[in-house]
């Protein structure tokens, strides 16, 4: 269960870090968007608190933007025996956006 959180937590985080995108590629706002009403998917939207984040450790730019926020919107995609295949699926489209992703930093 602890390691189902911190999966979640940190796909979270990181639809926070990258919901812009100015591409023409798949962005992982626009999977974030589409897969919203997509059967099997769950959304939730959860305090910023509950990530536990130490702001002092923070630079002022990162605080910044820490402190602009007021709550994360989550979205996952529960695996059971029933639709292994189907998550691997999304996995692998997540995946590749993450990946093309960091190919820009």
């Amino acid at each position: 269960m602890n390691n189902l959180i911190i999966r979640v937590l940190a796909l979270g985080i990181t639809l926070i870090l990258f919901l812009t995108s100015c591409s023409s590629d798949p962005s992982l706002q626009q999977y974030f968007v589409d897969s919203q009403e997509k059967q099997g998917f769950i959304t939730t939207t959860i305090p910023k608190s509950i990530l536990g984040l130490d702001v002092s450790q923070m630079s002022d730019k990162s605080q910044e933007a820490y402190n602009s926020i007021d709550k994360v919107n989550l979205l996952y995609y529960p695996i059971d025996k029933q639709n292994t295949a189907a998550f691997e699926k999304e996995n692998a489209q997540l995946n590749a956006i993450l990946k093309s992703m960091i190919l820009k930093l």
